[in-house]
């Protein structure tokens, strides 16, 4: 389905203008302490004061000094010059970022910029050193911790690293380092220089900072494409296969395709225990992790041996139709519900049950324009997955984006007004923990036939009937070293917490089968009722569009056109468009009994003139101009709240700071309160409401 419907085939360019379905949202990136949009009191100021984070038996993070409490994590990427803000800036930003309702910061694509001019790539400009550490020192201030890649994009001369005899690109250096023991060499010395010096703002190296959480060595590494996406390097790759190919059995060498894979994850797993060996001789406290992209079970086998694994991974990341990273960009504009929940689907199966699981980069990308529903549908599952951290990728690309108003991009929630007040509602549920974790377990057993299986000429992915269950119960790769019986050309689900427990081929079809036997409920999914998780809260119906999530703190929907869906409080009709409607308590109490509660209505939002090919809105040609326009849209909806003695209840209409701006008529239809919203009004817009008891 799509958003913008229309009678006729699409002619022509598509350009938004503001009109009476399309209206102006002005916002200023700043939140009111004490507003409703203030959850700055989640955080334990300052970070790392329970000692550096450990990881439990059970396969999350705890801290040191509070063993037996989980902590989760939810944050954002801060990417290029927005790493750098002056100390003024520092402070209000890790303000903002605090009362957002994160407790992390991913420091990404920094080292290009952290590079003194005309110095090599281990050298630092004193300067930027500087405000890095102001900017680590004002987050840690604020309860805020620190996740960072060592490698994301600077370059090298040939001098530093003579293998080819040119400039070495970020996809070379990524691809030379397994072969290479002089590009392991100067990576060394970047993280030395980074990770041994002493921060002056918190007295500490980062090496031994326990408010950093996580390390990356090398961001997005994959060998998965050998040789194909390696030109420049093929002859160096040629030479190190056929050294590693005379080690191996006759059998491995008959099987090109199969050999390559083998020998890839051979030769990461050799550069991932160097990088970890010498980090950790840095004196380095945070876990480390490793190969954070892409599902292929083969690579089960590094991430087995990592602290913690991470992945990344997008809905509707725009394909470069020309150049990389220029327009015009081009979307598919669907729905992620309608596709079962895609994304974080796909990210089910690549956790290992063993260890903590985090998505250093996801993002509902704008100007997709079912984005709104991103903030329910990766909390929700990532909190029934029992996941351990999220971050947003990402909040700002540069300084200005954080300093000054500016049009919306692709990924920068700071200017997209529905991304960010999407994710601030996500941020939320996740960190509170108002979802429950699944009852039951389906672990995936690896088998090096099925894996490796002959013939193959690309990595094999788990199969679809397997990440289905991810819907319904918590899943994740159980073992890659399964016992010789269960060895077998197939690999297997195996049940681990259930009355009736075993095996089950993970090729078949899963659910019925677990169904069946009485391990999964008989509602985990019905035709034409689609999917229920086995806590009951998350119900998603793929064939109709709709997510309904509910539990005592929090109840929210996503709503295709003309859905009507109820939850235990709260009940919603939709219009004729796409929406979606977010229900919190902010004061921590049960919906039924909270005093003060934070509604979002969300739409689509547009920069105004942004420019398409035509009105299904799938090739972006020109980005336009301020101000933002949010897309008209309304709900009815019915409270089962009661008033209590003097205490009525009152709504009033909030803006992104969560001013409240205006009170809006609120009516009592038998013993429910009813609401009508609307996201364009008569000479205004809105999109958050607060419900009040007073």
């Amino acid at each position: 389905m799509d958003y913008i419907r229309f009678d006729t085939p699409p002619a022509g360019e598509f350009q938004l203008a503001e009109g009476p379905d399309w209206k102006p949202y002005s916002y200023e990136l700043e939140i009111k302490p004490g507003s409703v949009f203030d959850f700055s009191h989640l955080n334990d100021a300052p970070a790392g004061k329970y000692g550096p984070i450990s990881i439990t038996s059970a396969g999350h993070f705890e801290f040191e000094k509070k063993p037996g409490d989980p902590v989760r994590f939810y944050g954002v990427n801060l990417c290029f010059s927005a790493n750098y803000p002056s100390k003024e800036q520092a402070d209000r930003v890790a303000d903002l970022l605090s009362r957002s309702g994160y407790n992390v910061v991913r420091f990404h694509h920094y080292d290009g910029g952290l590079l003194k001019k005309g110095g090599s790539s281990y050298e630092f400009d004193s300067a930027k050193l500087d405000q890095l550490d102001y900017f680590f020192a004002a987050l840690k201030a604020r309860g805020i911790y620190i996740n960072i890649d060592l490698y994301t994009l600077r370059k090298f001369s040939p001098t530093e690293i003579p293998d080819l005899g040119k400039e070495i690109s970020a996809k070379e250096f990524k691809a030379l380092m397994p072969i290479s023991d002089r590009a392991v060499e100067v990576f060394n010395l970047f993280a030395k220089n980074l990770l041994t010096h002493v921060n002056p703002y918190t007295k500490m190296t980062w090496a031994s900072d326990p408010a950093l959480v996580g390390i990356c060595p090398v961001n997005e590494v994959s060998l998965l494409e050998f040789p194909a996406n390696f030109k420049e390097l093929n002859t160096l790759y040629e030479q190190a296969f056929a050294k590693w190919l005379a080690t191996q059995p006759p059998a491995i060498a008959k099987d090109r395709p199969t050999a390559i894979m083998r020998f890839c994850v051979e030769i990461q797993q050799n550069l991932d225990v160097k990088l970890r060996t010498y980090l950790k001789s840095l004196g380095v406290v945070a876990p480390i992790t490793g190969s954070n992209w892409k599902t292929a079970q083969m690579l089960s086998y590094l991430r087995e041996d990592y602290e913690y694994v991470d992945n990344h991974m997008y809905w509707d990341h725009p394909e470069f139709t020309e150049k990389q990273w220029s327009l015009p960009f081009r979307f598919a504009q669907a729905s992620a519900t309608t596709f079962s929940a895609s994304v974080p689907r796909g990210l089910f199966a690549s956790r290992m049950l063993s260890q903590p699981y985090t998505i250093s980069e996801f993002n509902y990308v704008c100007p997709n324009a079912y984005r709104a529903e991103g903030g329910l549908l990766m909390s929700a599952y990532a909190s029934l997955q029992d996941w351990d951290g999220l971050y947003n990728f990402n909040y700002a690309t540069s300084i200005e984006q954080l300093t000054e108003s500016k049009r919306a991009g692709t990924f920068d929630l700071a200017v997209d007004p529905i991304g960010l007040l999407a994710d601030r509602f996500g941020a939320l549920i996740f960190r509170r923990r108002d979802i429950e974790p699944a009852r039951k377990t389906i672990g995936f057993v690896m088998a090096s036939e099925a894996v490796y299986a002959p013939g193959q000429r690309r990595a094999k992915e788990f199969s679809r009937n397997y990440t289905m269950l991810g819907l319904i119960s918590r899943i994740g790769v159980a073992a890659t070293s399964p016992d010789t019986k269960r060895s077998r050309a197939q690999a297997d689900a195996l049940v681990m917490d259930a009355p009736k427990s075993g095996f089950y081929d993970a090729e078949s079809d899963l659910t019925a089968s677990l169904m069946k036997d009485g391990i999964l409920p008989t509602t985990a999914y019905q035709a034409g009722q689609g999917y229920q998780s086995d806590t009951g809260q998350i119900v998603l119906n793929t064939e109709k569009g709709t997510l309904k999530v509910v539990t005592d703190r929090m109840e929210g929907f996503v709503l295709s056109a003309d859905a009507e869906l109820s939850g235990k409080i709260v009940s919603v009709a939709n219009d004729a468009n796409f929406g979606t409607l977010y229900v919190v308590s902010v004061d921590g109490k049960p919906l039924a009994q909270s005093d003060r509660i934070l509604v979002l209505h969300l739409t689509d939002s547009l920069n105004s003139q942004i420019r398409f090919a035509d009105a299904t809105r799938r090739l972006l040609l020109h980005y336009g101009s301020l101000p933002h326009l949010v897309r008209r849209g309304s709900v009815d909806v019915k409270f089962k709240l009661a008033d209590t003695g003097k205490k009525v209840w009152k709504v009033w209409q909030v803006n992104p700071m969560g001013d409240r701006v205006k009170e809006q008529a609120l009516q009592r239809q038998g013993g429910d309160l009813a609401l009508h919203l609307e996201t364009v009004l008569e000479n205004e817009t809105c999109l958050a409401y607060e419900l009040v008891r007073e």
